[in-house]
């Protein structure tokens, strides 16, 4: 496909299965001056037991985790995943399916207290920045850092469709 002159991305979802071996690796993980003792390594926690990770269900897929890229330490281990990926596949970009407020755990504990919700698919962001300029995201809650591209949902084309866009 380079030969041909396209660039190639891929869509990251930065939601992870508790079955896969990314979520394994990342309740290996110690997130050095935590807040909170926790056996939940690179994941969001739940506020109640014993730091367990705070896992959500969205869209037919169940027990999903969320890194908690507030920790620098755990931001940095997901941009050397992501980097891998970038690298041995010759990506030249990242399409990044981002987090709404909506699907995010009710209650939940990052290693920084976050006042805003809605920043969290921002922080994301600016993690996967670490790896690639090219970067397009599927919705934000306030302007990106330039080149970012924002794809917008499809929409009807009718007054309704417009309104919902605006």
């Amino acid at each position: 496909i380079h030969r041909k002159g396209f660039k190639v991305a891929v869509a990251v979802r930065p939601y992870v299965s508790t079955f896969s071996k990314t979520y394994k690796e990342g309740l290996a993980f110690q997130v050095p001056g935590s807040r909170t003792p926790s056996t939940a390594g690179a994941w969001i926690v739940q506020p109640h037991g014993e730091g367990a990770p705070a896992l959500i269900s969205i869209e037919g897929d169940h027990s999903l985790a969320l890194a908690d890229v507030t920790s620098v330490d755990v931001s940095h281990w997901i941009a050397e995943r992501l980097q891998k990926l970038v690298t041995s596949n010759s990506l030249d970009g990242i399409f990044f399916e981002s987090v709404t407020v909506d699907h995010l755990p009710h209650y939940y504990i990052t290693h920084k207290p976050m006042p805003d919700p809605s920043k969290y698919s921002s922080i994301w962001v600016d993690t996967a920045r670490q790896v690639t300029n090219v970067l397009s995201v599927t919705s934000a809650t306030q302007m990106p850092r330039l080149p970012t591209f924002v794809a917008i949902p499809w929409l009807p084309s009718s007054w309704d469709g417009l309104a919902h866009l605006l």
